[in-house]
């Protein structure tokens, strides 16, 4: 299966292609903003070097959030253009399953938290279990204060409390400094996801019905023009 992957939902703009299973070409950008300049001319890079066409994709994968307003919208808004245009499946995950996809591919099966701040004391959170059936049976991404962030993790460790635990995002440091870890704590991992990291998860999930919106867990800062406060 021919798949590409794409993420601008936080500080990174990440790109991938994977032919029969294996990533052929990906790049990552770290990138406070520019996402939507970025983002056109790393895809033709990318395919070029697969040796592909844009119509002979049979998957497009997008990370729908949580993330900025900006970013989330830009990646979702090239996954539709291409997917309409040449009517190739969509697949649209969370930024927060892409960070712990990013965690893994470091290091062994795991739990994984994966919590980003979003200020205010909010932070967007999701647990992982690797040794669950499937990543669909984790809990759903949330956002809370940090001491709710906590008392997720501690739900999962409490299930496999041998097992490594992994942290990702923009979060893990305040993650580990706020728990009385049993032994030595664990070391935070990715802040951003990278496309080629999860580009495996997007050509084993099921296409979406229609197309993918964003993920917002909470009202976005930023609005649309015309658009009312909530």
């Amino acid at each position: 299966m021919n798949v590409l992957a794409l993420d601008t939902t936080l500080g990174a703009c990440s790109v991938a292609v994977a032919v029969d299973g294996r990533v052929v070409a990906a790049d990552c950008r770290p990138l406070r903003r520019g996402h939507a300049e970025a983002l056109a001319p790393m895809i033709a890079r990318a395919l070029d070097e697969a040796g592909l066409a844009a119509p002979r994709l049979e998957r497009i994968g997008v990370t729908v959030g949580p993330g900025t307003f900006t970013g989330q919208r830009v990646g979702l808004a090239m996954a539709h253009g291409m997917g309409l245009a040449n009517q190739t499946p969509l697949v649209g995950i969370t930024t927060l399953e892409a960070l712990a996809a990013s965690a893994r591919a470091a290091a062994p099966p795991a739990l994984v938290a994966a919590a980003i701040d979003v200020r205010r004391g909010d932070y967007y959170y999701q647990c992982f279990d690797d040794g669950a059936p499937s990543v669909e049976e984790s809990p759903e991404p949330r956002i809370g204060p940090l001491d709710r962030v906590i008392e997720a993790l501690n739900e999962v460790r409490a299930k496999a409390p041998d097992r490594p635990l992994l942290l990702a995002g923009s979060g893990a440091p305040a993650l580990i400094a706020a728990v009385d870890w049993p032994g030595e704590a664990p070391l935070p991992g990715p802040t951003y996801p990278e496309a080629a990291d999860f580009i495996d998860l997007i050509a084993r999930r099921p296409p979406a019905d229609g197309l993918p919106g964003p993920l917002y867990l909470r009202p976005p800062d930023a609005r649309l023009p015309d658009t009312p406060a909530p």
